[in-house]
């Protein structure tokens, strides 16, 4: 397989380039597959999970750490991340109306 044009270093670059390319182990998982692998190894938030976050943090004014310790098995960041997301805003809400 040498091809004549080219000097040896490059003809070693080339081939070994486009053997690379054809192994199905150096491709990287699609986007999509490592979203919805992460939706299934994460429980949903509970109605009650909601309630006791939201007095937690705007009745009591805990800190996160603090609050994540009533979270067994929830990140400090997922409990933030939830708050800000999904409830915040509807608290928020909540009180304009009344």
């Amino acid at each position: 397989m040498a091809n004549p044009g080219l000097p040896p270093t490059q003809e070693k670059r080339a081939v070994r380039y486009k053997f690379s390319l054809n192994h199905r182990h150096h491709q990287l998982p699609s986007p999509v597959d490592s979203v919805k692998q992460a939706q299934r190894l994460r429980p949903r938030f509970t109605a009650e999970e909601d309630a006791l976050l939201i007095e937690l943090k705007e009745g009591q004014g805990l800190p996160w750490e603090r609050i994540s310790k009533r979270f067994p098995g929830r990140t400090v960041g997922s409990l933030q991340v939830h708050y800000s997301t999904k409830l915040k805003d509807r608290t928020a809400v909540r009180k304009r109306r009344q």
